[in-house]
């Protein structure tokens, strides 16, 4: 699964991740994938910013791995792929971002992906409610956070973050509410 979401979104999507694990009785993974790399590779996950792409030119299908020259987000990008492979491998797991439907992909691994997203005034909404932020800081953090996304999976992966072309279901929040999206992917 990947989500387009206000930050305050985040915990109520990780919340819904792990309900939805423990229905299914499958591993739920989110952003502890980043600090497991960084373990394994042996960086220091408080100075890693997995988020950020260091180019928005989308290469993973384009060039052959031998003349691959890795920046630090690169080396963290494989070594997440890799422990997303291995994961999948031993069992049914929930990944919540990380382009784990294409690294799941690329890796013939069955799966099911899907977006979860709303309109964008809906998460501004929604992120003030939890928040207490105002209109403007808040809409900047959402269009910030959009970005990240946006450069990181595209850059990563070569394809357009959110669109339904990329994903075999595509949900919106708004529309159903956050539990009816979580009560849909059971169904």
């Amino acid at each position: 699964s990947t989500r387009k979401e206000s930050s305050a979104a985040s915990d109520v999507y990780k919340r819904q991740g792990l309900r939805l694990s423990t229905k299914l009785d499958m591993s739920y993974y989110d952003n502890e994938i980043i600090k497991m790399a960084c373990e394994h590779i042996g960086k220091d996950f408080s100075s890693v910013d997995a988020s950020q792409a260091d180019s928005k030119k989308g290469w993973l299908n384009k060039t052959p791995f031998s003349l691959r020259k890795f920046s630090g987000n690169d080396e963290l990008f494989f070594a997440q792929s890799q422990m997303i492979e291995e994961m999948a491998k031993k069992g049914d797991c929930i990944f919540l971002g990380r382009c784990a439907d294409v690294v799941l992909e690329h890796a013939d691994i069955p799966h099911v992906s899907v977006f979860i997203g709303a309109p964008f005034e809906q998460r501004v909404k929604h992120d003030m409610v939890c928040t207490g932020a105002g209109y403007d800081e808040t809409a900047e953090k959402v269009r910030a956070m959009d970005r990240v996304r946006k450069a990181y999976y595209n850059y990563y992966t070569g394809r357009r973050w959110g669109h339904s072309e990329n994903y075999d279901m595509c949900l919106n929040t708004a529309c159903y509410g956050i539990d009816a999206v979580s009560y849909t992917h059971l169904r």
